[in-house]
């Protein structure tokens, strides 16, 4: 629920922010760092094939994987 009503993403959207600068800010306010260059060629290609690159959904799944991931879970 929390997800949902975050407008981070869709703000970041609205303003126009590139593919890059969204998966920044989502690693920056998940992690505490900038995804590594794996991450971001594995990523990058995801959100760029979206249906619709102005969509939230695909920046919302990547989010969710930050989350379950076990860097998050040990580190917050």
């Amino acid at each position: 629920g929390k997800l949902a009503r975050s407008t981070m993403i869709a703000d970041m959207l609205k303003d126009g922010r590139k593919p890059e600068e969204i998966l920044d800010a989502v690693f920056i306010r998940a992690l505490s760092r900038l995804p590594s260059e794996p991450e971001r060629k594995r990523l990058l290609p995801l959100l760029a094939n979206a249906a619709n690159p102005a969509d939230r959904k695909a920046y919302d799944d990547v989010l969710w994987a930050i989350l379950n991931s076990t860097e998050f879970a040990f580190n917050h």
